[in-house]
């Protein structure tokens, strides 16, 4: 078969030892052993190495001479020409990092992260590219954005309210609970503002004293606040604070859970107004045991009615 002037063409697989040798100097820049090596001139692959050819499921000689094209997803083109526009443009030496997706040979997409920067060979100029498969990454990225949804969607639903403060008290994440309990619609309400704005002056102390000790010793539990809503009422709440760490163990935050308790407050103040009620009866009837004068009765009795 013919070929037209200039074009490569296949090479032996002895062409290719020859052609690692002859570019190895090219390959200083790829700073993974797992990094493939593309070398792009006048739009045509010149050299690609043994990993690259793994990536796109082709064999060396299938690679080398055919239109980088061939290997990306045809609405990448259009991107790619144009950062090479852009560095052509420059005339300097302009590194590009991004990620596209490549065809492998049996026409399946394959995710990969590219460093493209002009280059001069042969005294004409190319494009050198590190290809690198990013398909582990993107799985595990996938797998962590399906968890964090999990996880979302279990704290917004939460009966409790869940906040996230950083280490000078401003919110960082308020949950769905949390935040319509205070009497706003979106956590981008809260996010930025100081938490002690959102209790009442005569907790608010309380409330500092409660994050400095989580600062101190860790956590704190059962800490009974009063928080102030936007239209005003007062909610009290019981509060249990753990500090966020850093990876190196360092304080970086607060997790609050909080519970609304005024049912609970409803409920101990109806107890203890019966147990009042019971208290004034039980003296009611000790006085009306000892005493058989109808005034000094009907006295005794309004005397407890009134304590």
């Amino acid at each position: 078969m013919d070929r037209k002037p200039g074009s490569r063409g296949p090479r032996s697989p002895r062409g290719f030892k020859e052609a690692e040798e002859k570019y190895r100097h090219l390959l200083e820049d790829i700073e993974d052993i797992n990094d493939g090596y593309l070398l792009i001139q006048e739009g045509e692959a010149v050299f690609a190495n043994r990993r690259c050819a793994e990536i796109f499921g082709y064999q060396l000689e299938e690679i080398v001479g055919q239109p980088y094209g061939r290997f990306v997803v045809r609405e990448v083109v259009k991107i790619a020409m144009e950062a090479q526009g852009r560095v052509r443009a420059s005339g300097q030496v302009l590194p590009e990092r991004y990620e596209t997706m490549v065809l492998n040979k049996g026409g399946i997409e394959v995710p990969v992260e590219v460093s493209i920067k002009r280059i001069e060979y042969e005294g004409r100029p190319a494009f050198s590219a590190i290809v690198r498969d990013i398909t582990e990454r993107k799985r595990a990225e996938e797998a962590l954005r399906q968890s964090e949804h999990k996880y979302r969607t279990a704290i917004d639903t939460a009966r409790d309210g869940f906040l996230i403060l950083d280490l000078d008290y401003s919110i960082v994440d308020s949950n769905r609970t949390n935040t319509m309990a205070l009497g706003y619609t979106s956590s981008e309400e809260l996010i930025g503002r100081s938490a002690l704005e959102f209790v009442t002056s005569d907790t608010r102390g309380k409330t500092r004293e409660g994050l400095e000790q989580a600062l101190s010793k860790g956590y704190i539990a059962n800490l009974e606040v009063v928080a102030l809503s936007r239209d005003g009422r007062e909610i009290p709440l019981e509060v249990n604070i753990s500090l966020l760490t850093g990876e190196e163990g360092q304080p970086a935050g607060f997790v609050l859970v909080i519970r609304d308790i005024r049912r609970r407050k409803q409920a101990q103040e109806e107890i203890l107004r019966r147990s009042r009620e019971l208290s004034a009866l039980n003296a009611i009837a000790a006085t009306v045991s000892q005493s058989l004068k109808l005034e000094e009765l009907l006295n005794d009795v309004l005397e407890k009615v009134l304590e």
